[in-house]
């Protein structure tokens, strides 16, 4: 029998970061968006035969924001330790997945490390972050079973 099609949530789809850089995850707190890219740079590879391109190098990028949390408890990661993490160059684990993955969901991995972190404290506005991963390597794309 086949399973019906089905919409990805936005808003269960999280950030989670491992300090350590395995997968030991822990959830990035109070995101209000996440998003993850990949470019193919093109090669120009036209000659007398013809227009024709190939693709180039590859990157990835994770950019992530939310609202500034202080003493995040349990499993979480909050602005400290995006801070800490960034300051010390602190390679880590990360995943892109839903929050509670079903059937088909698709998981993202990799390694990396916090790339930026811009602070806003505005006047009537919660306290709000933007980050950027710096990704290692490529990561790994599954389905979940």
């Amino acid at each position: 029998m086949a399973t019906a099609d089905r919409k990805s949530p936005g808003n269960e789809t999280l950030l989670f970061i491992d300090p350590s850089g395995g997968t030991s995850y822990a959830t990035v707190i109070c995101l209000t968006s996440n998003s993850f890219g990949i470019v193919n740079n093109i090669i120009d590879a036209k000659s007398k035969c013809g227009a024709d391109t190939l693709p180039g190098t590859q990157s990835f990028s994770v950019d992530f924001e939310g609202q500034v949390v202080y003493n995040a408890s349990g499993a979480k990661i909050g602005i400290y330790e995006l801070l800490t993490l960034a300051k010390n160059q602190t390679k880590i684990g990360w995943k892109i997945a839903q929050a509670v993955p079903e059937a088909y969901d698709v998981i993202i991995t990799g390694t990396g490390f916090i790339a930026e972190v811009q602070n806003t404290y505005g006047d009537e506005a919660p306290a709000t972050f933007t980050a950027k991963l710096g990704v290692y390597g490529t990561p790994t794309i599954t389905e979940n079973p």
